[in-house]
């Protein structure tokens, strides 16, 4: 998929919370899967603790079935 001549390479999910405490969105495009979460802070006050606790929950999903690709998670906040 290409746009305005770039070839598209994955997604960066975004979803705003709209009302909610906590909102996570998963998009994928061609072998790449993204997760966007936003949250409240005064509900969710550890940022840091719960990026570690999804980026584990992904690391141990993709140990069950990565033992011929190379997935990797990545995260940034």
């Amino acid at each position: 998929m290409y746009l305005a001549g770039a070839r598209i390479i994955r997604q960066f999910a975004f979803s705003p919370t709209l009302g909610s405490a906590f909102n996570a969105t998963l998009m994928s495009y061609a072998s790449h899967v993204c997760v966007g979460i936003n949250v409240d802070v005064r509900a969710v006050p550890d940022q840091p603790a719960l990026m570690t606790a999804v980026s584990e929950g992904f690391r141990a999903v993709l140990a069950l079935g990565t033992r011929h690709t190379d997935a990797t998670v990545t995260t940034s906040y």
